[in-house]
Parts: C-alpha cells; structure tokens; sequence
C-alpha cells in the first residue's frame, strides 16, 4: 500500500518520495533554515569589528559570513521527529551565504541545497533573507588612539632623525598590521632627537632593535612607576638609542 502525504494527500512516488511523512512540495514549503537574531558592532575609526566581546581586524563580509554559518540551524529529521542542528550536526547540506547592503544594516542571503532523506534524488532548495542590524561603536585600540594612550617611549638621538623617523614610523605601521595593540600614538622632536609615544614596551624594544641592525644604534631603557591597576605595578618603558656620529 502506497503512502501518502499526510499535508496535501499526495501519494509516495520515486520521484517523490516522503521524507517525515511529508512529500517533496510540501517540503520545500517547510522552513527548514534558522537563522538566530544577529546584530554587528562596527567601529567607524578602523573598520574593525565586533562578535561577543571581542574585536575582529578581518573584513566585514568575511567576518559576517563566518558569523551566520556559525550560528545557522538546518532542519533535521531524527526518529520521525523534526528538529533544527547547527550546520556542522547536518549532513548533505551545501550552503552559500551572500552579503549585500540592507535598509538599516546588512541584507544577509542563505541558499541551501540539502537532501533530508536517503530516499530523496534531488536536493532541495531553500533561501532565507533577513536583515542584519549595523550599529557603530568605536572599539577599544582607537579609543586609546584618540586617548593620547602610550606605554613607552623609543627616545633616538643622534643626526638625521628625519630618515629614522621615517624608517621608525614605517616599522610601528608594519607592527601595527600585525597586531591592533601595537601603535603609535605621536612623535614628538625634541632637542637632538626625536622621541616617538608607543602602545607598549615591546613595540619600543622592537623599534630600538631596528635601529640597532640598520644604523648600529646603542641601546639602554629604564622603566618608571606609574601606578597600580588590579594590584600589579604598571610601570612606563623608555628605549634610548643613541645613534652613531657620522
């Protein structure tokens, strides 16, 4: 005896088969992708942005992609019973996700070819689109930044501080890509010299390094106490390189 669709009566064929009792047409009208309430924090300085509590230097469509197929649910049929698994529970399931502009955020798209049931030959097909919230908050580093925030200071002294403070200025903007923490926060020439503000000590011992191996700079640092925060002694770094005459 042949089974039926027990949504629209349609009986059970080879081309259409039931998967959970229901048949091909009554399953792709079935929401079989979930998709959790997202919001994105982005900060308007850098561009960085935010998942939980912590701040992401990768590109926004990269990290939103990341996002949804982290948080997508797929349908699921488990002893007869219908139930929503994380992407990486399903198996048979392909999934494109595309980013484009919304209304008030970002216009987020799921497409998802997916088989259910052993029976089935052809894949469903399925898209879910809903729109992503984007709010704007400056993220932690450039609150810093714009703070005058610094932790150390590469002191050079010596001539031509013009192409060693180009030289330096290039090595914190490398530093800089390869880490968020590390910055510079001004550049201040003083008599015989220049003194260059950093975000840590061991940027300004990373600076004072260079100068050691390009223009055989002498190097000495001294610390002083600054403070106290969560019971530690926070103290502030400076790097002397002194350059060699001639």
């Amino acid at each position: 005896m042949k089974r039926f669709c027990y949504s629209c009566g349609a009986l059970e064929s080879e081309s259409n088969p039931l998967v959970g009792g229901l048949c091909r047409g009554c399953l792709s009208s079935k929401p079989l992708l979930l998709l959790p309430k997202l919001e994105v924090v982005t900060c308007p300085r850098c561009g960085a942005v935010r998942v939980g509590g912590s701040w992401l230097e990768s590109g926004l469509e990269e990290v939103m992609r990341g996002l949804v197929l982290s948080r997508l649910k797929v349908a699921k049929l488990t002893n007869n019973t219908w139930e929503f698994v994380p992407l990486t529970q399903a198996s048979g399931v392909q999934v494109e996700v595309g980013i484009g502009e919304g209304k008030t955020g970002l216009r987020v798209t799921v497409r998802a070819r997916m088989r259910l049931g052993e029976k089935q030959a052809l894949p469903l097909q399925q898209e879910l689109v809903t729109n992503v919230p984007l709010r704007r908050e400056t993220c932690k580093i450039c609150r810093l930044k714009a703070g005058g925030y610094y932790e150390a200071i590469l002191q050079v002294r010596g001539k031509d501080v013009a192409r060693i403070r180009r030289l330096v200025e290039e090595e914190a903007k490398l530093a800089s890509r390869e880490d968020g923490r590390a910055f510079l926060t001004k550049v201040e020439e003083v008599e015989g010299g220049v003194d260059f503000y950093l975000s840590s000590a061991a940027l300004a011992r990373r600076l004072g390094r260079t100068l050691k191996l390009v223009h055989g700079a002498q190097l000495s640092e001294s610390a002083k106490l600054v403070g106290q925060a969560g019971g530690r002694r926070r103290y502030r770094v400076s790097v002397l390189a002194r350059l060699k005459s001639g």
